[in-house]
Order: structure tokens, then C-alpha cells, then sequence
């Protein structure tokens, strides 16, 4: 009889299984692993996303300053400039609320004073002297609105990959209005920057940050970028780089000494002027 008691006690305890505090338990790190694996796997996918927009910024910027240079060299820039970013981009002027910065956090956009580009006129100013303003176009993700066609129309040409426009960008430039020697109005440009992403149709509250009734572009901070809206960004030159440069005159000696090409879009010229007989 002692031997079966045994014997059947150890076969209850065999078939007991487990109690629910255990089930609980288990189930508790079971989620907990597996909420970590999806924040893993989200941030990995956010990551992906953030690096590729920065990657198509850049692209979007070398394509668009080859176009405008080109527009330069045959003489249809100033015709593209009023005919197009005038009059179909929109007015961006500096915004304290998202002012662009450089490395060392100095502000680098009051030149796009609005009050100071109207007042901009021949009976006010005098040869010589120019004015800064920034100009917007924005591709809506597949759009085919006149901002849309007319960066297709000025990229197209320039992009490899034609899925770059299946996404929503920016392209920030700056335009330059100068009094020339004859006493009329000149106009030059540049790009500014590129604004990318190709997880929006539109720039929204959450890329622009500031308030939407306000903000043409998406918000610049970078670190709001990586971790929140994801946006690509890309500003790769100062205002001021539309100004003219004077070339030495006939009474100097220019020395060439380097000429090279990188990335073969972008052309690098050393030289050095050298006056009478220094």
C-alpha cells in the first residue's frame, strides 16, 4: 500500500503542469522581448530611411547646381530665373523660428531679409550693388502641380534614378539681384539646400515643426531631422556664394596651377594673380 502511495503521488506531481503565476511570468518577458525587438527593428527601419534621404538630398543638390550652371553657361539663366523660380516657386525668406546654422552654430540665412529684397530698386540703389533672396520649389511626391514639373523639367537631365521623384523635396535657392554697370536689373542664382523625404506626399506638422501657416520648408535642426521627421537635408554653400568674382585685369599674371574635376560633376581651379613684377 505504502509502495502505490508513492508511486501515485509522484504521478500527480509529474502531470501538475505549470501554475498560472508561472504562465504569467513567461508571457511578461516574453512580451518585454519582443517589444525590444520591434523598437530594434522600427529604429533600424527609421535609420535606413533617415541615411537614404540624406544620401538623395545630396544628389538632388549636385543635379540641380549642374542645371542652373548650364543655364549660365548658355545664357538662360536670368530668363529661367523669372520665367520659373520667380514666378512659380515661392518666397522663402529667413524665419527665426528655423534659421540655418553651420557647424558652429552661427546663423547664416538673415541676407534673405524680405523688407530689404523689396525695397530692391533702381531709384533706391546704385550700380553695383545686389540683394539676397531665397526661392522654393517642391516636388510632391508623384505631383504634377508647376513646382513639380518644373524641378522634373530641370532634373531630369541629371538623375540616374528617375524613382528620386517619388518623393517629396525641396530645393532651397538663392537668387541674386544685382544693379549692372547699364544701370538695370540682373539676376543670378545658386541652390541653397535640398530638403528629401520618400516616406511623405506632402511636408507636414511633423517635418515642419513650427507652425504650418508659417513654414515653407521643412524644420533644419538635425538632430529634429535624425530622430523625429527623418528628413534629408543638404546645404552645401554660403549665401554669399552667388556673388560675382572679379577676374585679374590685363595688368596681371595668372599662374594655373591645379585643375581638377570630382566626382565628375564639380570643377576645382587653383590660380593665383600675380601684379607687375611681384
Amino acid at each position: 500500500m505504502r509502495d502505490k502511495s508513492i508511486l501515485k503521488n509522484a504521478h500527480s506531481r509529474k502531470n501538475k503542469g505549470f501554475t498560472l503565476v508561472e504562465l504569467i511570468v513567461v508571457l511578461v518577458v516574453i512580451c518585454i522581448l519582443a517589444s525590444v525587438a520591434v523598437l530594434s527593428i522600427v529604429g533600424y527601419i527609421d535609420r535606413s530611411r533617415y541615411n537614404k534621404n540624406e544620401q538623395n538630398a545630396i544628389s538632388i543638390y549636385q543635379a540641380a547646381q549642374s542645371a542652373v550652371n548650364k543655364y549660365a553657361f548658355t545664357g538662360e539663366q536670368e530668363d529661367w530665373i523669372l520665367s520659373v523660380l520667380i514666378a512659380k516657386g515661392t518666397l522663402n525668406p529667413y524665419m527665426e523660428a528655423n534659421p540655418d546654422k553651420d557647424a558652429n552654430g552661427i546663423i547664416r540665412d538673415k541676407c534673405f531679409n524680405k523688407i530689404d529684397y523689396d525695397n530692391f530698386t533702381l531709384e533706391n540703389n546704385n550700380a553695383g550693388e545686389s540683394v539676397h533672396m531665397r526661392y522654393v520649389l517642391t516636388n510632391t511626391k508623384n505631383g504634377t502641380d508647376d513646382q513639380s514639373k518644373a524641378l522634373q523639367n530641370l532634373l531630369s537631365g541629371y538623375m540616374y534614378d528617375s524613382s528620386v521623384f517619388s518623393a517629396t523635396f525641396s530645393v532651397e535657392f538663392d537668387v541674386e539681384k544685382t544693379i549692372g554697370s547699364d544701370k538695370s536689373l540682373h539676376y543670378a542664382v545658386n541652390v541653397y539646400s535640398v530638403f528629401y523625404d520618400e516616406g511623405r506626399d506632402t511636408w507636414d506638422e511633423v517635418a515642419k515643426y513650427v507652425s504650418t501657416s508659417l513654414a515653407v520648408v521643412p524644420y533644419r535642426e538635425e538632430a529634429y531631422r535624425e530622430n523625429t521627421s527623418l528628413v534629408g537635408y543638404f546645404s552645401g554653400i554660403n549665401p554669399s556664394a552667388v556673388d560675382t568674382v572679379a577676374l585679374p585685369d590685363d595688368e596681371k599674371r595668372i599662374e594655373f596651377y591645379e585643375l581638377t574635376l570630382r566626382n565628375d560633376e564639380t570643377l576645382d581651379l587653383t590660380f593665383s594673380a600675380h601684379c607687375g613684377d611681384d
